[in-house]
């Protein structure tokens, strides 16, 4: 799946329950661009997806505990 179709997805869910959040496009990017550094400097895949995956939950749950 394409990056625009799963952050679409969780938008819509925050629309259909009446908030509007729009400091995930800046997450995104944000994760994308630290997740591309750390593969083009270790050439590792698999450590700059879970390095991502691990940022991406990690900047998530702070952006959750500020918002609620």
């Amino acid at each position: 799946m394409d990056q625009s179709v799963i952050a679409g997805i969780g938008m819509t869910m925050l629309l259909i329950t009446g908030e509007v959040d729009l400091s995930i496009g800046s997450l995104v990017a944000f994760v994308g661009v630290v997740t591309m550094d750390i593969v083009n400097k270790t050439h590792s895949t698999a450590l700059g997806v879970l390095a991502g995956l691990a940022l991406g939950a990690l900047t998530g749950l702070a952006n959750g505990l500020v918002r609620t």
